[in-house]
């Protein structure tokens, strides 16, 4: 925070997704199976495998930033060996439900912070 790396309003947002799909992910896990949580963490990370090795185009970096985005003041900046460099926040709904999902995730299988 203090070097400015990070943006606490996307944070901030993202967090109340997370928030929101850890509790329903808690209350699924009453009711879901055991084996069926082993299935989907085996797919979780699977599909975490492919994402990560997956490289964005240079297109996809300098998009214009999503109308959203700037309603909510969510570009930014960070400093990089060459200055301030600056970042438009593309796909915003995208990235809540993603954010939804892995808090539903998160409390589904019992992945914690380690707080």
């Amino acid at each position: 925070m203090k070097e400015g790396f990070s943006n606490i309003r996307i944070g901030m947002f993202l967090e109340i997704a997370t928030t929101l799909g850890a509790l329903l992910g808690a209350t699924l896990a009453t009711r879901v199976s055991t084996s069926a949580i082993a299935v989907v963490f085996g797919l979780v990370l699977i599909g975490s495998a492919y994402l990560s090795r997956r490289p964005r185009s240079k297109t996809e970096r300098e998009a214009p930033p999503d109308p959203l985005a700037t309603r909510l003041q969510l570009n930014g900046s960070f400093p990089d060996v060459d200055g301030i460099r600056s970042y438009n926040v593309q796909r915003v709904p995208l990235g809540w439900g993603l954010m939804f999902g892995a808090g539903t995730l998160s409390g589904l299988l019992g992945i914690g912070s380690g707080q």
